[in-house]
């Protein structure tokens, strides 16, 4: 993430009640889940996680349900990223992001539930714009193509206008 957009959603988020806050992770992984759930239609682990925790958010479920949760979706994350391991398959790299962002949402601190899913959310999107391996090299301070230049920085760019324009929807406290 960005260093300038990561302290405009921290400050953002700071201002958020708890709740607000971990709805907010609950927001940026539903962007990603829906990629998941396009590639592993029957894997419910990363959906369960999202709606454990914004029951927590609500006060209807406990710590110990919200850690069964997480755990779950990192079990999805690491079962997709196992699966990629047979050839490079994009779609699977955007699936582990895709569940891991669902397994942040339900990380104790709600504050850094929403930067890890908001981060997942924006590496999600990215690989769904270029593929697996351009996304990786742009990571790595390598140089995608210019055709991936354009639209990693578009996904980028989408994102972040999202993240920012749902914070803004959150009553401050």
């Amino acid at each position: 993430m960005d260093p300038d957009h990561e302290h405009r959603v921290r400050e953002a988020l700071e201002i958020l009640s708890p709740s607000d806050q971990r709805r907010f992770a609950c927001d940026c992984a539903e962007q990603a889940l829906a990629v998941f759930t396009r590639i592993r239609p029957g894997d419910m682990r990363p959906a369960t996680a999202v709606s454990v925790a914004r029951r927590f958010a609500a006060g209807g479920a406990h710590e110990d349900q919200l850690a069964t949760a997480r755990s779950a979706a990192h079990r999805a994350s690491r079962d997709a990223a196992a699966a990629r391991e047979y050839g490079d398959m994009p779609d699977l790299e955007a699936a582990t992001s895709a569940a891991a962002a669902c397994a942040e949402v339900c990380v104790g601190d709600p504050v850094e539930a929403a930067m890890g899913a908001a981060r997942l959310q924006l590496e999600c999107a990215e690989v769904e714009a270029v593929g697996a391996r351009a996304a990786d090299r742009a990571w790595k301070g390598g140089r995608p193509g210019p055709d991936d230049a354009h639209r990693l920085r578009d996904a980028a760019e989408a994102v972040r206008a999202w993240q920012i324009e749902r914070l803004g929807a959150y009553p401050s406290h």
